[in-house]
């Protein structure tokens, strides 16, 4: 059960670190873009 957790708090954590690799960069360049 805990490795259980544990797996599923990784791909959670992997998850929101990839969006904001691939979000941040993109607001930045709109932010950007439209000041």
């Amino acid at each position: 059960m805990p490795f259980s957790i544990a797996d599923n708090l990784v791909r959670t954590v992997v998850s929101c670190v990839v969006r904001l690799a691939i979000w941040l960069p993109a607001a930045g360049a709109w932010a950007l873009r439209w000041r």
